[in-house]
């Protein structure tokens, strides 16, 4: 993104005209902010994988999916999707960072809308299955190709949304570094026109260990 600002700029600065357009000002900040977007998700990845049991404390999975709702929430305004959430009563503690959790969860959710049409819904559960949390993304959008399902969690894999909008391809793996580094896993069932559903599995905390 930075060499085509510096490419606008460069004609800019060869031509006679003494202000740059609005359009050239619209395209540089779109790839500005797609520089940042980029820099970003190097940062966050880096942070998931230098992430040490020795720093991992008990995280609140319901504390985690609030904070993802409301993110949810002010995505969904833009396109009239209807947000769904679903939780278990149980208390859900996992060993873990709870802002790389927060932020797996928000790549799917954003994910989840930039796939879906507008006026669709998107699921938002927390479910606990004996030493098991799950974390789920479920949406009503375009789907995912089963050869791309193959390769969609490896770094710098790319899928285009339906509104042409493409990311730097870090998003997905970034989901399944965070959950390995939590000793769990990422699950996903999707098919064409049909939409996605995206799993976060993860082992609990007992209450033995929680208060250990």
């Amino acid at each position: 993104p930075m060499v085509s600002v510096l490419a606008i700029l460069d004609r800019y600065s060869s031509e006679s005209s003494t202000h740059l357009s609005n359009e050239s000002v619209q395209h540089i900040e779109s790839l500005v902010r797609k520089n940042l977007d980029y820099a970003e998700s190097f940062l966050q990845l880096s942070k998931a994988d230098a992430l040490l049991e020795a720093n991992m404390s008990p995280c609140d999975l319901h504390a985690v999916l609030d904070a993802a709702q409301v993110q949810a929430m002010a995505l969904a305004a833009s396109k009239s999707i209807k947000v769904v959430t679903e939780r278990c009563d149980e208390d859900v503690w996992v060993l873990g960072d709870s802002s790389l959790l927060e932020r797996a969860l928000n790549n799917l959710i954003s994910n989840a809308i930039k796939f879906s049409h507008e006026g669709s819904q998107i699921r938002l559960s927390l479910t606990k299955h004996e030493q098991e949390a799950r974390l789920t993304v479920e949406d009503q959008g375009s789907g995912i190709d089963k050869q791309d399902q193959v390769t969609i969690f490896e770094r710098f894999t790319r899928l285009k949304s339906t509104a042409g909008i493409e990311g730097a391809g870090l998003g997905l793996n970034f989901v399944k570094t965070v959950a390995k580094k939590h000793l769990g896993e990422i699950s996903l069932k999707s098919e064409l026109k049909l939409g996605s559903t995206f799993c976060l599995h993860l082992p609990t905390l007992s209450e033995q260990e929680l208060f250990d």
